[in-house]
């Protein structure tokens, strides 16, 4: 899917008929339009989180996140690239995947020659590519025009790589004997909570669901509800959602802390606990254009038999260079029974808080 035709070593089991966009020889100007990557960011942003990947934002718009950053020794355009990987579509279709598999990295689509030089040999990516860098508005094979694409990533060797070293601290040369201005040291914030109604204690203020709220019923209500500062899920996968405004507190921050106090919703009161009620909670952390910088979540989890704290944590070190340019913050909760009976039989929410410090 991503390689020439022509043989490399290692087989690929996918898709071979279709790899026509990233041959060595200049590929045709399309007369079709590519779809711009704006367009996209949304359907990529749900597959990230439906999949649980805690991606970061790469300028060219790619998603990615890197499982390990591998050694010091990184790919470079003009590198032999030796990788497992397993391509698929928005729809979690696989289209194409292979062991042990060597390509040129310069005749590859241009969203591997941006993603794979992030990691080192023996490291890992996930990568969400638009399609304007994968295979654009023709498309590929079985890859339908204008389709973003997933791959997951082991860079396994590369030849002609590049050594990346930390840059030695110079050693400063005095030229006077004035005294220097300190600099300014910023005063940490107290740890705040930033969620309104954080505990459901003025029933659904503040939070909005798909679907939208309804009335708590034991036996038909397909909406989530609030009932004696309980949320309660249902049989049809709903989400609920606050955003908030970081931006007056984010150049004294250090880090972002999610909780969400969750547990499974018994069928009855006998004890019985038959079946597992699951979850998805998600941070997305967007700049004041509404652009993700990055996210945080628990991907589907299955709800705990009793009130549990679920924490999620981002702190600056994480993101140096963009921490700061973080605006708001959209908690995120998805919930549903997974054993589809009538009613609130889904997990049970008693607060959900949104801590920085």
């Amino acid at each position: 899917m991503i390689s020439r035709l022509s043989s490399h070593r290692g087989s690929s089991n996918r898709f071979r008929k279709s790899r026509k966009n990233i041959l060595p020889t200049p590929t045709p100007t399309p007369t079709c339009t590519p779809a711009p990557i704006s367009g996209e960011t949304s359907t990529m942003i749900s597959f990230a989180v439906n999949n649980g990947i805690s991606y970061t934002t790469h300028q060219s718009g790619i998603l990615y996140q890197i499982i390990l950053s591998g050694n010091n020794n990184y790919p470079t355009i003009s590198s032999d690239i030796t990788v497992d990987y397993v391509g698929k579509l928005m729809n979690g279709t696989t289209f194409d995947s292979s062991n042990n598999v060597t390509f040129p990295l310069n005749a590859l689509i241009e969203g591997w020659k941006i993603g794979v030089p992030l990691i080192g040999i023996g490291g890992r990516i996930k990568l969400i590519i638009p399609s304007s860098l994968a295979y654009g508005c023709q498309g590929a094979g079985i890859v339908p025009p204008n389709s973003p694409l997933y791959f997951d990533i082991t860079l396994d060797n590369a030849t002609n790589t590049i050594v990346s070293t930390p840059t030695p601290t110079p050693t400063p040369t005095i030229t006077n004997t004035s005294t220097p201005t300190p600099t300014p040291t910023l005063t940490p914030i107290e740890p705040t909570q930033l969620l309104s109604n954080s505990d459901f204690s003025l029933g659904t203020t503040n939070w909005s669901a798909t679907g939208g709220f309804g009335t708590y019923s034991y036996t038909s209500s397909n909406q989530v509800a609030v009932l004696d500062g309980i949320l309660y899920f249902t049989y049809v996968s709903r989400t609920v959602s606050q955003s908030v405004d970081v931006s007056s507190y984010i150049s004294s921050a250090n880090s972002f802390e999610g909780v969400l106090n969750i547990r499974h919703r018994q069928k009855s009161d006998d004890g019985g606990y038959t079946q597992i009620d699951t979850y998805n909670f998600t941070l997305l952390f967007k700049n004041s254009g509404g652009t993700t910088i990055t996210t945080k979540t628990t991907g589907t989890s299955n709800a705990p038999q009793n009130f549990t704290d679920i924490t999620l944590t981002l702190n600056r070190s994480e993101i140096p260079l963009t921490f700061d340019s973080i605006s708001t913050v959209q908690v995120q909760i998805t919930g549903i029974d997974t054993g589809f009976w009538n009613g609130n039989h889904g997990p049970m929410v008693n607060y959900v808080n949104l801590n920085i410090s």
